[in-house]
């Protein structure tokens, strides 16, 4: 450590003790000043931490909320509505878009799908659920150009199961529109993939690998269907 100078010690004590003593003089001078400064700063410290207790326990109550309507679609939209500032609030319309299509309502799907979908703000496999939600609904729909491209986002940014799956129903629509040589080149791409391997031994499946396993096998057998049969009864049901 360098040598400090006895003077230039004792100068910085005087300019410290000099500055203080000017903050206390000026204390004494605007007390009101003073006092109001602080209310100030202990308000705005108080309204923070306020603030984000709030917002913990209003997400609390959305994901409870949520968990305890199961597949009620009324009770779901009241939380959608309620709790749209939420990841819980948001979830719900991705709930509801799930219900919309199983029940067939594919407009209500779509309409669901998109909120979510314009609110989530992050591409993870939520977003890409929506997303496939939305393709499978369009598709439903006869709608193919917006099918086509719901999937094609799930191809590019999704990875695992979704993937696949908007692969494989990338390649149905394609081939529906006569477009056969693309629809055997993206079944390729799911049937020649491999479980994955940890050393020397194959790893054990999982979920996810089985429903992977299960979509190779649905590409190899319409792979064989349109080299066969030309692809007639080629769809994916």
């Amino acid at each position: 450590m360098a040598n400090i100078d006895r003077k230039e010690l004792v100068k910085t004590q005087d300019s410290f003790i000099t500055g203080t003593g000017t903050v206390v003089q000026w204390v004494k001078n605007n007390p009101f000043r003073f006092v109001s400064a602080i209310l100030i700063i202990v308000i705005i410290a108080g309204g923070i931490s306020g603030f984000l207790y709030w917002k913990t326990s209003r997400e609390d109550k959305a994901l409870s909320s949520l968990v305890n309507a199961g597949n009620d679609p009324k009770q779901i939209g009241e939380i959608a509505s309620k709790y749209t500032d939420t990841r819980a609030g948001k979830i719900s319309k991705l709930k509801l878009a799930g219900l919309a299509y199983d029940k067939s309502d594919f407009k209500d799907a779509i309409k669901n799908a998109d909120e979510f979908i314009d609110n989530w703000g992050t591409q993870d496999v939520l977003f890409y659920q929506a997303m496939m939600i939305r393709a499978m609904s369009y598709i439903e729909l006869k709608d193919t150009p917006k099918a086509l491209e719901a999937l094609d986002k799930c191809e590019k940014g999704a990875s695992g199961v979704i993937k696949d799956q908007a692969v494989f129903l990338k390649a149905v629509e394609l081939n529906a529109t006569g477009k056969k040589s693309e629809a055997i080149g993206l079944l390729k791409t799911i049937s020649t993939e491999q479980p994955k391997a940890i050393g020397d031994k194959k790893a054990d499946i999982t979920l996810r690998d089985k429903e992977t396993s299960h979509y190779r096998d649905l590409a190899k057998a319409a792979l064989s269907d349109i080299t066969f049969s030309g692809g007639a009864g080629f769809n994916a049901k």
